[in-house]
């Protein structure tokens, strides 16, 4: 799937501030995010690569915090499809 998004000034003058681009920081999000791997034994074609596990936790954490995975259904069924070794810490604490 591909989208066109129009980006806010603040969004774009953050990233020029840090010499960074737009696309590297949303790519990087989605990543971690969604725990996607980039192994240098099997490289993905798309770009897509998780930053490190602190961020892959930070960034789930925001996303959650944010209610994402309650806006239209019950997370426990959700979560564990996608972030199972999460749900299930969850489930011991």
């Amino acid at each position: 799937m591909k989208i066109t998004l129009a980006l806010p000034p603040e969004f774009v003058s953050l990233c020029a501030g840090h010499n960074v681009k737009p696309e590297t920081v949303l790519r990087g999000f989605i990543a971690d995010v969604c725990g996607i791997m980039n192994w240098a034994s099997d490289p993905r074609e798309d770009g897509y690569s998780s930053n490190g596990s602190d961020e892959r936790d930070m960034a789930y954490a925001y996303y959650e915090r944010c209610g994402y995975p309650w806006m239209h259904g019950r997370i426990e069924e959700k979560e564990h499809a996608i972030r199972p070794n999460r749900a299930a810490r969850r489930r011991d604490l």
